[in-house]
């Protein structure tokens, strides 16, 4: 049998590990931090990655409240810097813990534009913690607010830098507008230097094709369909609303493919090229994958895009 002193003091041991909140007062607490902002550092180049100045930034905080205002144009470096006072949650609020448990959330959208170029828009979300554990034995699971700044990179384009040779031409202005739109949304982005029409009226483009396909489920020819139903797509689209239909078609998308399994590996870069008549083009703007008047290639290998069993990626 178990003597009562010593049951007594397992007893007090047991309810000290598992009851923090017991283990000592909250005056023994770290202290959360004093007017904590949240940094954010946006960096403006041109597609060539030159930085730009005098970039205006309309800020526009949803959960938070500016620390500046006004908010600060691009400097020389192409650096916007300002700072957000974020909303902070104290999750224990009301209960009887000792502990702390602080959220700090952020969430704000950003329009950054130039004159003479094409405007970026978005949104940031932050979520920052701060814990302290009155139990010393927890004190390794502290945690604070990050304090280095959230750092972005974005692109503000003249029209003209994706053009093999630039002109002043207000088609060809909206077409590539549109197609930059049209690429934020489906995650592809032109080539600098990429898009031109040659006298004979046929239209060529290179488009870097952001998601990665897991090859596990997309072989090259399933990746294929994807990107000629919809990046390629979208360049026909584009061009039929501004400039009006091409003679021809030459699209090209370089595209990546990286297992989630192996997420350390490089990825596998790929090159496809597609071909379209004008037919060929009419079908696939009107959903279908065209039967005829479509050539498709991957780093000059052809394949068939309407094959029933699919190219795998080794």
């Amino acid at each position: 049998m178990i003597p009562f002193r010593t049951a007594g003091l397992a007893c007090l041991l047991f309810m000290l590990f598992l009851s923090p909140a017991i283990a000592a007062e909250p005056d023994f607490l770290a202290p959360p931090p004093v007017d904590y902002q949240r940094v954010v550092q946006i960096k403006v180049t041109d597609p060539f990655g030159r930085p730009l100045k005098g970039v205006q930034a309309d800020i526009k905080v949803l959960t938070g409240r500016l620390a500046i205002s006004p908010v600060p144009t691009s400097d020389k470096k192409g650096l916007i810097i300002f700072a957000v006072q974020p909303v902070v949650e104290d999750i224990n609020q009301g209960k009887a813990i000792h502990d702390r448990f602080l959220i700090y959330h952020t969430k704000l959208t950003y329009r950054l534009s130039l004159k003479g170029r094409i405007p970026v828009s978005g949104e940031i979300k932050d979520h920052q913690e701060f814990a302290t554990f009155i139990n010393p034995l927890y004190h390794g699971l502290d945690r604070t607010p990050d304090t280095s700044p959230l750092i972005l990179d974005r692109i503000l384009a003249d029209y003209r830098d994706y053009l093999v040779e630039p002109k002043d031409d207000p088609a060809i202005k909206a077409f590539v507008e549109d197609l930059v739109a049209e690429g934020r949304k489906l995650r592809f982005t032109p080539r600098p230097r990429s898009i031109t029409m040659d006298r004979q009226g046929r239209l060529f483009a290179h488009l870097d094709f952001g998601p990665l396909f897991d090859p596990a489920k997309y072989g090259l020819t399933e990746a294929g369909r994807e990107l000629v139903k919809g990046p390629a797509r979208s360049v026909v689209e584009a061009a039929e609303r501004h400039i009006g239909p091409a003679k021809e078609y030459e699209i090209r998308m370089t595209v990546q493919f990286q297992s989630p399994q192996h997420p350390f590996a490089l990825p596998v870069e790929q090159t496809y090229v597609f071909r379209l008549s004008p037919d060929a083009a009419r079908t696939l703007t009107g959903g279908g994958i065209p039967k005829k008047g479509l050539a498709a290639a991957v780093e000059n290998t052809p394949i068939d895009l309407l094959a029933k069993a699919p190219q795998m990626q080794q």
